[in-house]
C-alpha cells in the first residue's frame, strides 16, 4: 500500500493547483463574510446576568445604493460593473449577517438607503426600490410587526438626506414616496422593554414648508409631554434613532474605531450638513431623553457622550437630574462609501424591571450592550488573490522548467514543409544531438530525380505549371501560418521552451480559474 505522501505526490500539478483557487475563492467570496459575523456572534461579547433572555437587534447604516450620482460621468459599463460588485458585496453580507449571527429579533435601518433618492422621477423611484429589495431580501408593508423570511421587526422608517433631502431643502415628492414605500419616518416602536424612537431630523430642521417640519416637530412634542409626566407614568427606556448625528463641540475626539481618525467635521453643503443644529440637539435630547443614540450619515465610526437635562415641569426644574447618553454613528454598510472596512451594529437589550427601570444618571443604561462588527474589505480580498497568483506563478514556472529539461524536448516548427527557405528543422534532444529533417529530404529527392528522368520539354511544362498552381494555392494559408507562429513565439515563446510550457499551462489554468470565479460571481448567491 502506496504512503499518504506518494499519493499526494502522484496527483497532477495542475489538479493540486486547481484545488488550492477554487477554496481561495470560495473563501473570498462567500467564506470570509460568515467568518466576519461569526466573529460578532451574540454568545462572544454578550455579558448579562445568567438566565438572562435579551433581545437582538442589527443596525444597519448608510447602504446607499450606488447610482448616476454617486460617480458622475463615470462610463455607463463601469457604473454597472461597480453597482454590480457593491450591491453584491451588500447581499452577501446581508445574508451572511441572518444565516451566521444567530437569532435576533430585529433590523434597524438608519437611512440613506439610496444615493439619489431626493433626485429621481417617480419611475426611476420604484425601480431603485425594487432593486433594493433584492439587495435586502425582506417582507414590505406599513404594518410595524410585519416580518420577513428571517422572523423578525424590520424597521427601515429612518429618512436620510440622500433619500429626502436636509432642511429646507426637504424634496416634498421625494419625502412622500419614502413615506407610503418605507412608513412613517417619525414613530416609536416597542421591543424588548425599550422604545425604539425613530425621528426624521433632516425633516426637524426644516424651518419653510409646514407639510415638512409639522409630523416631526408633533412627534417630538409627544415625546416631551411623556418625559415629562414620566414621574407620574413610567416610561421605558429611549434609544433614538437619528440619520444626521447630534451636534457636539468641534475637534472632540470619535474613538479609535474611526478608520480617518480625528473627530466628526462639523460643515454643510448642497443637500447634506453633518450634524444637527446645536439648539435643535438639545431640545431632541431634552424631549426624548435616550438612553443611547443611533445616528449614521458620517460613514466612518464615531462615538460621543452628550449630557442633558430632561423635560420637565416648571415645579420640578430646580430638582432636574444631569443624564448621560452615548451616541455611536455607525459605519456604512458600503464599500463604496469611503471605508475600507464595512460595518453594522450590534445591540442586545434586557430590562427586566420595565418601565420601573431606575435610570443611573452616571452613564449608558446598564440595560443595552452595544458591539461595532467590522465586514471584510473588498480590497483585502483582491490583495489575497493576488498573493495567490503570484504563488501559483512562481510554482507553474517551476514545473516548466523541470518539464523542459529533463523532459529533453526542444522543438521548432518544420518550417521546411512550408517554405523553400535553406532553414533546418532540428529534433534534438537537450545534448544537441539529432538530425537534420531537411538534408534526408533533400537526398530522397535528388535520389528520386535520377531514377526517374521525363522528356525535358514535358517535364519542364508539366513542373512550370504544376510549381505554379501549387504554390499559388499554398501562398495564402503559408502566410497566415508563419504570421500566426511569429505572433505565437513571440507572445509565448518558441514551442519546446520554458516560456512557451509556462505559458501554456498559465492559459489553460487561468481559463479553469476565471471560470470558478464567475460562477461563484454570477450564480451563487
Amino acid at each position: 500500500m502506496q504512503s499518504p505522501a506518494r499519493l499526494l505526490a502522484a496527483v497532477p500539478l495542475a489538479v493540486v493547483l486547481t484545488a488550492m483557487w477554487v477554496f481561495v475563492l470560495y473563501w473570498g467570496e462567500h467564506g470570509v463574510f460568515a467568518a466576519a459575523v461569526r466573529a460578532c456572534r451574540w454568545e462572544t461579547w454578550e455579558d448579562w446576568p445568567a438566565g438572562a433572555t435579551p433581545v437582538r437587534i442589527a443596525v444597519i447604516a448608510d447602504p446607499q445604493l450606488v447610482d448616476e450620482n454617486t460617480y458622475k460621468g463615470r462610463p455607463a459599463p463601469l457604473l454597472a460593473l461597480t453597482e454590480y460588485y457593491v450591491d453584491k458585496y451588500m447581499h452577501r453580507a446581508w445574508t451572511a449577517l441572518h444565516a451566521g449571527l444567530g437569532s435576533k429579533d430585529a433590523t434597524v435601518f438608519l437611512g440613506d438607503l439610496f444615493d439619489g433618492g431626493r433626485e429621481w422621477d417617480h419611475d426611476t423611484w420604484l425601480a431603485e426600490y425594487e432593486r433594493f429589495e433584492r439587495v435586502f431580501p425582506f417582507a414590505t408593508g406599513d404594518d410595524v410587526t410585519r416580518t420577513g423570511e428571517y422572523g423578525e421587526l424590520l424597521l427601515r422608517e429612518v429618512a436620510g438626506n440622500h433619500d429626502i433631502g436636509i432642511g429646507d431643502t426637504v424634496v416634498v415628492k421625494a419625502l412622500n414616496t419614502f413615506r407610503a414605500y418605507f412608513g412613517d419616518p417619525n414613530r416609536a416602536v416597542e421591543i424588548g422593554n425599550h422604545t425604539l424612537v425613530a425621528l426624521d431630523t433632516a425633516s426637524l430642521m426644516n424651518t419653510k414648508l409646514e407639510a415638512v417640519y409639522t409630523p416631526p416637530r408633533d412627534f417630538l412634542q409627544s415625546l416631551r409631554e411623556s418625559t415629562v409626566t414620566a414621574a407620574e407614568t413610567p416610561v421605558l427606556p429611549r434609544i433614538l434613532l437619528t440619520h444626521i448625528p447630534l451636534f457636539r463641540p468641534a475637534n472632540e475626539a470619535c474613538g479609535p474605531k474611526r478608520e480617518a481618525g480625528g473627530s466628526l467635521p462639523l460643515s454643510r453643503g448642497y443637500q447634506y450638513q453633518t450634524a444637527v443644529d446645536p439648539d435643535l440637539t438639545t431640545e431632541v435630547l431634552q424631549a426624548v431623553a435616550p438612553v443611547l443614540v443611533l445616528s449614521g450619515d458620517d460613514h466612518d465610526a464615531c462615538s460621543y457622550t452628550h449630557t442633558f437635562s430632561p423635560a420637565t415641569s416648571d415645579s420640578a426644574r430646580t430638582n432636574t437630574p444631569i443624564f448621560s447618553a452615548p451616541e455611536y454613528t455607525v459605519k456604512s454598510f458600503s464599500i463604496a462609501m469611503g471605508v475600507q472596512y464595512p460595518a453594522f451594529e450590534l445591540l442586545s437589550l434586557w430590562n427586566p424591571a420595565g418601565e420601573n427601570y431606575v435610570r443611573d444618571s452616571s452613564g449608558a443604561a446598564a440595560t443595552v450592550q452595544t458591539k461595532l462588527c467590522m465586514l471584510p474589505s473588498l480590497f483585502d480580498i483582491f490583495r489575497t488573490y493576488a498573493k495567490v497568483l503570484v504563488f501559483t506563478a512562481v510554482v507553474v514556472y517551476i514545473a516548466s522548467r523541470r518539464a523542459v529539461v529533463l523532459g529533453g524536448t526542444r522543438v521548432r516548427r518544420p518550417s521546411v514543409l512550408y517554405d523553400d527557405d535553406d532553414t533546418d528543422y532540428d529534433m534534438g534532444d537537450a545534448s544537441g544531438s539529432g538530425s537534420s529533417i531537411k538534408a534526408s529530404w533533400t537526398a530522397a529527392t535528388k535520389s528520386a530525380s535520377r531514377t526517374t528522368t521525363p522528356s525535358p520539354s514535358t517535364s519542364a511544362s508539366s513542373s512550370s505549371t504544376s510549381g505554379n498552381s501549387k504554390r499559388r494555392s499554398r501562398q495564402p494559408w503559408r502566410r497566415r501560418l508563419r504570421l500566426s507562429q511569429r505572433v505565437s513565439a513571440r507572445l509565448c515563446g518558441a514551442p519546446g521552451t520554458v516560456r512557451r510550457e509556462f505559458s501554456g499551462r498559465m492559459l489553460r489554468l487561468g481559463g479553469v480559474v476565471v471560470t470558478v470565479y464567475l460562477y461563484f460571481l454570477l450564480l451563487r448567491r
